[in-house]
């Protein structure tokens, strides 16, 4: 048997051997990965068909016949493949047209496969003294047209994610394309004695390749052991390869030379030679590693422009969200792969198993933040050294965003203390001016007619009402919470509303860290809120409701009422100063109570409960 004949069966031998093996490693290693499954499948069926045509080049009239079949069987594999490609780079349920046509090609291929082994898909031929040619006939070649069909149709899927695809999402796809690409050139070996072709199947000699790369498309940027693998080989191969040709080369340059000397004379030359090679393989192992590293983990190098440059545009960015974004998108184009970046706001345990997905997680530990790598166990030097640094950039980005941002709001809260205080030096200013011509105008109305003197009555009340709560809201407020029992002192504050219906839920013994007496004013403006609502929208009996809830960390009192809602242009509004939904409403009332909020540590909010029309939600911290 030639060398030739020697290569094609060992060729196809090693593709359906590397069919199984893989086939097993991605079931075993990727089998959360949503398009694994159908990959297993496709690589199975591309194993049966490999099977088939190296049946065919055997001698025999039944396994001969037997390849003849599982050739036949070859649109019902590009089905799979088809299935493939519309599941591949996706973690969404496909839509009811991905599946229409995912099931159309499983029904072509399935049907197409029954007709040839009916119809027979050709007879055996010799293919350049080499048995293992196919003469295909007319049912062979519409099955041919079949298979080239559905491949193309799972191409297309291929180039459409590609195209929608971000950078790293290409690359990862554009490997399974080129996977594809070579697989179809592999196996157009197999086709030369259909076309008339007697020449030997050379592409063939590639097929092995064909499931190497496929897999590694799928898998490089979900189990970070591939790339070690991919890695190694690409160093074995830079290194015994032009090392073997050059070998054999010389061989052929000194066998040319002594015109026909005998074995005896070239066995030294090449142990010699074989000696020289090794010594050289020695020295040059490292550079070859490097550039092995290169082509697998590419991005491994930094330079100090690159870094600056980073600095400078994660420096850039004003909340989490878009430093997430720019952050994965200058690693990812770096390493020319997918990695993800993430910011959480709490700690990440160092214990936690980490996910081989390659990702850089920013959590604070104490008053600083510290980056975590998670999926990088595997990972050469070149890369998880780029890796780190960038996670200390992303750290120290997150590290100034805050401070900025708490800064920012140092800076808002002085200015807003600046301008209550101004505010409370300017409403004493008012009430001690106003109260002396308001008494005086009081004393003047009191001999009025009785009609004249209840109108001015009522204006000076509000007038007073008026200052009193400007007074209120401007001036700085001094809580002194305590543990106190929450239902008693809601019956305090309900005292001053004699006949109010309430429906309350309560629970017994509940209690509250706040200022009894603060308290007391946040429940009465509340609830004068509410019954100012019933007035307007009155015929709900009861109309208001209490609620508290206990959370970790915190208590939660709901008020909530039936009366006229609040309108949709101030509910943004509503805690702001002089923003008031009744007329002749001060509109302090509310802007009062979110400042005892605030002053206790706490927060009210505006929420939305079923059944109710306006709703608060006060928020007290724990004790």
């Amino acid at each position: 048997m030639s060398f030739l004949n020697v290569a094609y069966h060992g060729a196809l031998a090693g593709s359906v051997a590397l069919c199984a093996l893989l086939s097993f490693a991605v079931w075993r290693k990727a089998a959360s990965t949503p398009s694994a499954p159908h990959l297993v499948r496709y690589l199975v069926g591309t194993l049966v068909g490999v099977c088939g045509f190296w049946l065919v080049s055997i001698p025999g009239e039944k396994s001969q016949h037997v390849g003849l079949l599982l050739v036949g069987g070859s649109p019902f594999v590009a089905a799979l493949f088809n299935h493939f490609a519309y599941r591949y780079c996706t973690n969404r349920n496909p839509a009811a047209n991905e599946k229409l046509i995912v099931g159309a090609g499983y029904g072509a291929g399935l049907l197409t496969t029954l007709w040839s082994w009916s119809a027979g898909v050709g007879k055996p031929m010799v293919l350049a003294g080499l048995p293992g040619g196919v003469e295909l006939s007319s049912s062979g070649w519409f099955m041919v047209a079949v298979t080239i069909g559905l491949t193309a149709l799972g191409q297309g899927r291929l180039f459409r994610v590609w195209y929608h695809a971000t950078p790293g999402q290409r690359r990862q796809i554009q490997t399974v394309i080129m996977a594809s690409l070579w697989g179809f050139f592999a196996i157009s070996g197999l086709l030369f004695t259909s076309v008339g072709w007697n020449l030997f199947p050379y592409p063939v000699l590639l097929l092995p390749g064909y499931p190497i790369l496929l897999a590694f498309g799928l898998l490089r940027y979900q189990v970070m052991e591939v790339n070690i693998w991919a890695r190694r080989a690409v160093a074995w191969l830079l290194l015994s390869v032009p090392l073997t040709v050059a070998t054999m080369a010389l061989l052929a340059i000194f066998a040319a030379s002594d015109n026909g000397a005998g074995t005896n004379d070239l066995l030294p030359r090449a142990w010699i030679f074989q000696f020289l090679s090794l010594t050289a393989a020695f020295f040059l192992i490292d550079a070859i590693r490097r550039l092995a590293n290169r082509i697998i983990y590419p991005g491994g190098q930094l330079d100090d422009w690159q870094v600056q440059r980073w600095t400078t545009e994660l420096s850039e960015c004003t909340d989490c969200p878009s430093l997430e974004a720019t952050a994965q998108r200058i690693l990812s184009n770096h390493l020319r792969m997918p990695v993800m970046v993430a910011v959480s706001p709490s700690p990440t345990s160092e214990d936690a198993s980490l996910p081989t997905t390659p990702a850089i997680v920013c959590h604070p530990e104490g008053q600083s933040w510290r980056s975590t790598l998670s999926g990088w166990q595997e990972a050469p030097p070149g890369p998880r050294m780029a890796a780190e640094l960038f996670g200390r950039i992303v750290s120290e980005s997150v590290g100034h965003m805050e401070r900025t941002r708490q800064a920012a709001e140092e800076a808002r809260l002085r200015e807003r203390e600046a301008h209550l205080t101004e505010l409370g030096l300017l409403a004493a200013t008012v009430a001690h001016e106003l109260r002396n011509p308001l008494n005086v105008v009081a004393m003047a109305a009191a001999q009025a007619p009785e009609s004249t003197k209840g109108e001015i009555q009522r204006q000076l009340g509000r007038m007073d009402i008026l200052i009193g709560d400007l007074l209120d809201y401007s001036k700085s407020w001094q809580v002194s919470p305590r543990l106190i029992q929450l239902n008693p002192a809601l019956d305090n504050a309900l005292s001053a509303f004699p006949g109010l219906m309430v429906e309350r839920a309560i629970p017994p013994e509940m209690t509250l860290n706040a200022d009894p007496r603060r308290f007391g004013q946040i429940m009465i403006n509340l609830l004068t809120n509410a019954t100012a609502a019933l007035k307007a929208q009155p015929g709900h009996e009861p109309g208001i409701r209490l609620e508290a809830q206990e959370r970790a960390g915190e208590r939660l009192l709901f008020l909530c009422n039936q009366g006229a809602p609040i309108p949709d242009n101030i509910r943004e509004r509503i805690f702001s100063p002089f923003v008031s939904r009744f007329e002749g409403g001060t509109g302090l009332g509310l802007a009062i109570v979110a400042r005892i909020m605030e002053a206790h540590g706490g927060r009210i909010q505006l929420t939305e409960r079923a059944g109710w029309n306006t709703c608060f939600k006060l928020s007290f911290p724990e004790a």
